[in-house]
């Protein structure tokens, strides 16, 4: 079982020098893979497209309980409807925005990937009875030389880019995942009286993809589950 950072328990300090930022929230506008876009959410029209291999979830929807099932894969995430076809080292691009297709709003945060074999048929199978095993991470913050989250390329307007790893060939689904920091100098379930949400902001994605070509190298043993991964032990945890 995973602990979140204990990164984010000094965050006190260091945001409640800050500003807090009008609360925006944030979404999948795509991702790229192979020059191709699966769409996510459909800002616009207000729906979540059809045949997309991005799980689309809510329109700024952040999840705050590390213990609630949607941690998986998002709020009410859309089944996959299709499946990207990838080889190892291929670039997975996560492209995040905010209202009306605007930068993500957020300097403060943190990254997370996840992939996760569904044994089988990716558009029917339930994420939380997966076994998820870590791509990547990224806590860097204000305690290291330069200061610099990683949102912070996000936020620039960039994607976040993932590599396909060697896993064996086969179904996966890859889970992508922002935090958003500027409220989680208090922990998930207090009130302040305003009707915002307190803690940490969590914004978790994902797609299905097909592993081909691969020699099946990647170390697929130190799995975890969601919910399950992460454990509530701090403030703003």
């Amino acid at each position: 079982m995973f602990s979140i950072p204990t990164l984010f328990a000094a965050l006190g300090l260091v945001l409640l020098k800050q500003t807090l930022p009008v609360a925006g929230h944030g979404f999948i506008q795509s991702v790229t893979i192979n020059g191709y876009d699966w769409p996510g959410f459909d800002e616009p029209h207000w729906t979540k497209p059809s045949g997309s291999a991005v799980m689309v979830t809510d329109y700024l929807e952040p999840l705050y309980d590390v213990n609630a099932r949607e941690i998986a894969c998002g709020k009410n995430a859309q089944a996959a409807q299709g499946i990207a076809t990838v080889s190892p080292n291929d670039q997975i691009q996560w492209h995040w925005v905010t209202h009306s297709y605007k930068p993500w709003t957020h300097n403060e945060g943190t990254k997370r990937s996840w992939i996760a074999s569904c044994n089988g048929d990716c558009s029917s199978v339930d994420p939380t009875t997966l076994q998820w095993v870590e791509l990547t991470s990224d806590f860097t913050g204000p305690q290291t030389w330069n200061g610099v989250w990683p949102v912070k390329i996000i936020a620039d307007g960039h994607p976040w880019i993932d590599k396909v790893p060697p896993a064996p060939n086969g179904d996966y689904l890859i889970r992508n995942e922002l935090t958003a920091l500027h409220y989680s100098w208090q922990p998930y379930g207090y009130s302040d009286g305003s009707g915002h949400g307190w803690g940490i902001e969590m914004y978790p994605t994902c797609m299905a993809i097909r592993i081909t070509n691969s020699p099946g190298t990647y170390d697929m043993t130190m799995a975890t589950s969601f919910p399950g991964a992460y454990t509530v032990n701090q403030k703003g945890h």
